[in-house]
Parts: structure tokens; sequence; C-alpha cells
């Protein structure tokens, strides 16, 4: 008997090219607990993070980057990921070089790793997307402080990462992945999310108080 399923895993091992849009897909309908189960002999990187680059790349098609500070790369027509997990890093690679087409522009994805000196390093200046894993933690007010004003999007995945000043934070809901927004610290950034993005997240919130910076 053919399913959904074993069509989505049929074209998962024949194209992993599609893999991404493949896994969005899945996000929404609902299957991610099926999606993970397919990548789980994946070798290079967690299942999980694969997931969250396909919601991060799909992103950035509902969100507005305005240029307002002529350092960052976006001025460059390249818009710069960045991470300091390797397993997220692994997967965000599956992006490097794709478009992201609006009605504002088209830019290409640059995927940078970020060590623990990033104090110092010149490459976290470059950023325009920062994906702060938990392993980070306990960083986040100094990454924050780092930031500033800069126009740059911060992505979490752990507990209070909103409240404390981030903008677009992974949950996991009865085994699935899904996001929560913080409009208020969108607007902080100059960073305009559409509402089609906002629809799809399972919480919104206003929140621009209690922040790291």
């Amino acid at each position: 008997m053919i399913t959904v399923k074993n069509i989505i895993h049929d074209k998962i091992m024949k194209n992993k090219t599609n893999t991404l849009i493949i896994i969005f897909i899945c996000i929404l309908f609902n299957c991610l607990t099926f999606c993970l189960n397919a990548f789980g002999s994946t070798p290079g990187a967690v299942p999980e993070y694969y997931v969250k680059t396909a919601y991060i790349f799909n992103f950035l098609k509902f969100i507005q980057l305005p240029v307002i500070n002529q350092e960052q790369a976006i001025s460059t027509g390249t818009l710069t990921i960045g991470c300091f997990n390797k397993n997220a890093y692994d997967a965000l690679m599956n992006i490097k070089g794709k478009s992201i087409v609006n009605p504002e522009s088209t830019k290409i994805i640059d995927v940078i790793y970020l060590t623990s000196d990033f104090e110092i390093n010149p490459d976290f200046q470059k950023c325009n997307v920062l994906f702060i894993t938990s392993d980070q933690k306990n960083n986040l007010k100094k990454i924050l402080t780092l930031i500033g004003n800069k126009t740059i999007l911060t992505l979490g995945e752990f507990d209070n990462f909103l409240h404390e000043g981030g903008i677009i934070n992974f949950v996991t809901v009865n085994k699935n992945i899904k996001f929560e927004v913080n409009i208020g610290s969108a607007k902080d950034a100059n960073i305009e999310i559409r509402s089609q993005l906002l629809k799809m997240a399972h919480n919104v919130i206003m929140d621009n108080e209690n922040k790291g910076h």
C-alpha cells in the first residue's frame, strides 16, 4: 500500500537536494516524527537541525532585513547565517549558496561557524542571522549585548530566549518542532516579520522589556 509517508520517504532517498523542501512539507502536515526517523541514519548532523534548517530557510522568505548598517554583509547581496554549534552548522550548510528571493531583493545565503571567542571574532559582525543554540544559553546576555542595535535576526532553542530579547525561538510541542516570535524584539531590531509567518507561529508575544541588551 502506497502512503503519503512512503512517497515522502522515497523522494528523500532519491534526491537529497529536495530534502529541506520535503521536511517543510512535513512540518506543515505535522509529520515531523516521521521526518526525524527518516533522517536518523544521516551522518554528520543531528536530525532535528535539518528540521530547524528547513524552518530557517523558509523564515527568510517572510522576513525583511533592511540595510541600516553598511558593515553588514546584507549590503553586498549576501545573507550570512552564523551559529555556534557544529551539528547545527553541518545542517545549515545544506542551504549555503541558495537564494532567498522576496519582493525587496535577492540574497545568497552564506553560513559561518562561530567559535567560543566570538567576542573578538570579526565574523560575528558579518552575521545577518544568528542561531544561538542551547549550548550557548549561559552566554545569551553577553551575545545580545554585543549585538546591541544591529539588525540581526536572532534565533534560539531554549526557555526564556524571547523574554531575554531573542526574536524567534524553536520549541517542541507534542514531539513536533514549532516556533514562537517576539514582535517587540523584531521591531527594536528594525526587522519586519510578515503576517503569513506570524500566522504559522505557535506563539506570538510583544515583549520589549527585560532584554539582555
